[in-house]
């Protein structure tokens, strides 16, 4: 047997963009699922084809991680840190992660539920300011992080 290569009269057919986020309608319908007149299907803020190309899932919209109002307590306090209005508008949250980011150091009850607590220092100063952020995941193994202050307000009097 022998091969020779030989010129081909098939046409290559270049598939329209009509989105403008860098993926072929074909792609669009048979690849990827997506709209290929939104060029930004999930509405997360970032385009199918970028999401393609960075391997995300551009039909998974990113989970909002939420952890309400900064907190004002005095010292020596517990408090419940809360990120139960975190929300995935597809899907599930799978998991949260909890780190002090500033202050004063203290102890995580839990790291990985929705509202572990804390108990606050004793201070020295008038105020102290303590700052956590949570990192909440969905099912789709993307992530997103929030932060909150815990202000810890000094208890005693003044001596004067």
């Amino acid at each position: 047997f022998k091969f020779e290569a030989v010129e081909s009269s098939v046409a290559a057919y270049d598939f329209p963009d009509p989105d403008n986020d860098g993926l072929a309608s074909n792609e669009e319908s048979y690849f990827y699922g997506t709209n290929s007149s939104n060029p930004d299907t999930d509405g997360d803020g970032i385009n199918d084809g970028e999401e393609v190309e960075q391997g995300l899932n551009p039909t998974n919209a990113f989970p909002v991680a939420d952890l309400g109002s900064d907190k004002s307590v005095e010292e020596g306090s517990s408090v419940e840190l809360d990120a139960s209005n975190s929300s995935d508008s597809d899907g599930n949250i799978t998991s949260y992660r909890w780190t002090q980011v500033s202050g004063p150091e203290v102890s995580i009850s839990d790291r990985d539920v929705v509202t572990p607590s804390i108990v606050t220092p004793q201070i020295t100063e008038d105020t102290a300011t303590l700052t956590f952020e949570v990192s909440v995941t969905d099912d789709s193994g993307q992530e997103d992080n929030a932060t909150a202050n815990v202000y810890v307000l000094n208890s005693s009097e003044d001596p004067s």
